[in-house]
């Protein structure tokens, strides 16, 4: 049957199999996954606060989960020799059987404990300053196993800023694991082993598994393997084979299971009995290292071995073929990078061409005379300068001028800007053309800006297109800024660079920073 709960507010709480329309009495609450969430049913979701559960919901598992911890360390009761400890049968009896799906549900569990007891010794080393390692070994194992180190596994925490600034730690952590392995872990099966034949013993028997069944080795990693999740102080551990060598005589406390130099006598279980012609392995540790007998493979687990080998190379050779691809990829990057650099030399070049030439040849270029450039009859367009003091043009007797105030008429450059005729750029038709040396307005004084030149002091007197006099107004500007050397380079600059690049090459070819802005609002209008 289907239950739903009004927890008062919209939240995501899994329903667990066994939980009932009345929730367990505070004073029978034990541990397991209906009793976890009547407790969450009679501490509630915080229903005045919506969406503040969901938010921290992690925190409040947390927190339910550790309800039935307080106390449990500093028990004083005693569990017997062949037996469980209360709590793992409560959790076994409140969850489904392994065919239902229970192995799932109790590993979960587990998990959620695990990481619990990590983070309660994580947050005692970062509050206090110390240092902790824990070190798990489960009592189940997977099934025929044999009792050898590297069948097995040991969950870890460690404090991992203390591993990153002392390397050395990684040889003691790894050490101590390998021996907590051989010295606790296996005890610890043998004590499962025990205790599980005493509480199902119709059934435990039955899945003693061959040894040609038996499963294959964890793989072997280095001194430290990588933290679960990277960067974590949680580690997974790998138990290591024993190294072969002569065995040294028993110790005299040869007989007890936990003392060091304890030996570990392992028959591998065939059939429910252990076969006298099976190699058994047989196993110490001394202060020396690990020792062990000889131990022959069975042709399945060899042919698993090979199996396994074959795949391995086959990741080999795709993980091989996947880099030969991508040093293609990266040479063909360089040599794309490296045409790009030639292509941008030659631009350079070229713009250093053109600054060459407008400044050698300035004696004859139409901008080494201000004059010349103004006189052109090229442009279709006749100004009048007004001057900048009264903002009324000049009459009477005209004075010696300079040769930059004698004519208003500019024409730009052709290689600047492009053919009038062009395609690609279609101009208005305009007013007849007025050659400049036979007007009447003559000009005098200095331009005092370049804007105000092109906008307030500028007198057409045809009808002239847009761009015309916004050409005019920019080879003003650079004839009265003096920068009429460098006309060839901004042209090529405003033809070939993006307009939002242009202040630093304008910078970079020598243009005052406080003409820069009105030099590159000339160009936009201009080009």
């Amino acid at each position: 049957m289907d239950l739903t709960f009004d927890w008062g507010t919209p939240v995501n709480i899994p329903v667990p199999t066994g939980v009932a329309e009345e929730p367990i009495p505070w004073e029978d609450l034990k541990f397991h996954p209906a009793a976890l969430f009547d407790l969450r049913r009679h501490l509630g979701a915080l229903s005045d606060q919506p969406a503040l559960f969901t938010r921290y919901q992690k925190n409040f598992r947390a927190s339910d989960l550790s309800w039935f911890t307080v106390g449990l360390a500093s028990c004083t009761d005693v569990i017997a020799h062949n037996s469980f400890p209360p709590e793992f049968s409560i959790v076994r009896k409140n969850t489904p059987s392994a065919k239902e799906g229970g192995t799932e549900v109790r590993a979960s569990l587990r998990n959620e404990v695990k990481n619990l007891a990590c983070d309660a010794l994580a947050l005692m080393d970062r509050a206090f300053g110390g240092v902790t390692l824990m070190i798990h070994i489960e009592g189940a194992t997977r099934p025929g196993a044999p009792k050898a180190p590297e069948y097995h596994r040991a969950e870890v925490y460690f404090t991992k800023h203390f591993l990153q600034e002392e390397p050395n730690i990684s040889r003691t952590v790894s050490d101590l694991v390998q021996r907590f392995i051989v010295e606790a872990g296996f005890p610890a099966m043998h004590r499962y082993e025990r205790c599980a034949k005493a509480l199902w013993p119709s059934t435990y028997q039955s899945t003693t598994i061959r040894a040609e069944d038996a499963p294959l080795p964890y793989p072997q990693h280095g001194l430290q393997p990588v933290a679960n999740p990277p960067g974590s102080s949680m580690f997974v551990y790998h138990g290591k084979p024993l190294k072969t060598r002569p065995t040294a005589p028993p110790p005299a406390n040869a007989g007890s299971s936990t003392a060091l130099g304890a030996r570990v006598h392992c028959p591998i279980p065939v059939n429910g009995a252990t076969r006298g012609s099976t190699p058994v392995r047989t196993s110490s540790f001394d202060e020396y290292g690990f020792q062990e007998e000889t131990f022959t493979p069975s042709q399945h687990q060899l042919m698993e071995c090979f199996e396994q080998e074959g795949r391995l190379k086959s990741q080999i050779r795709d993980l091989q073929s996947a880099l030969t691809n991508r040093e293609k990829e990266i040479d063909e990057a360089r040599e794309e990078i490296s045409q790009l650099k030639r292509e941008i030399e030659s631009l350079n070049v070229a713009l250093d061409g053109y600054s060459h030439v407008a400044a050698s040849d300035t004696s004859s270029s139409v901008f080494s005379d201000p004059s010349a450039i103004l006189d052109s009859p090229r442009l279709p367009l006749n100004v009048t300068i007004r001057s900048p003091r009264s903002g009324t043009p000049r009459s009477g007797t005209p004075r010696a001028q300079s040769p930059r105030a004698q004519s208003p008429c500019v024409e730009p450059p052709a290689f600047i800007f492009p053919n009038p005729a062009s395609p690609s750029r279609p101009r208005k038709p305009t007013a007849p053309r007025t050659p400049c040396h036979g007007s009447s307005s003559k000009t005098t004084g200095n331009i005092s800006s370049p804007l105000a030149s092109s906008s307030r002091h500028a007198d057409t007197q045809s009808n002239e297109a847009p761009p015309d006099s916004s050409v005019a107004a920019f080879l003003i500007f650079l004839a009265d800024n003096n920068l009429s050397i460098h006309a060839s380079a901004i042209g090529v600059l405003a033809r070939k660079v993006a307009a939002f690049n242009w202040k630093d090459e304008l910078r970079t070819i020598g243009i005052q920073e406080e003409l820069l802005d009105d030099l590159m609002g000339l160009m936009l209008l201009a080009f």
